[in-house]
């Protein structure tokens, strides 16, 4: 789904602003039963975060995708799946895998990260 997109966008007419935007948890709880005291959310797994992070910044998503197993992202949190919508973002920006922004935020289980289509 990625790639295809990356397809699509670099076949557009020279000169177009186009934002790819994806969204989603990384470690994150929702209603689930390891929910925070007094919160409707929970961070069962800030490790898996810094693990996703430090993919990221390397530029190779094959490890990733191949660490994103469905029982690995379920122990992260019951909404850690949505780990693949940055996968499939991975694979729309080609060859500009490296984010020139990355940002992780322990406390919620998000990542923040931004690529110029521009950059390589």
């Amino acid at each position: 789904l990625g790639r295809l997109v990356g397809e699509i966008v670099s076949a557009l007419p020279t000169g177009r602003r186009v934002a790819i935007v994806s969204s989603g948890s990384v470690s994150h709880e929702v209603g689930g039963p390891r929910i925070q005291e007094k919160a409707p959310w929970g961070v069962p797994d800030p490790g898996w975060l810094d693990t996703v992070a430090g993919y990221l910044q390397a530029g190779d998503p094959e490890p990733l995708i191949a660490a994103a197993t469905t029982k690995r992202m379920y122990a992260a949190g019951d909404v850690a799946g949505e780990l693949l919508n940055l996968i499939a973002l991975l694979g729309a920006s080609g060859d500009r895998l490296v984010p020139t922004h990355l940002e992780t935020d322990p406390f919620y289980g998000h990542a923040f990260a931004a690529w110029e289509w521009g950059r390589p």
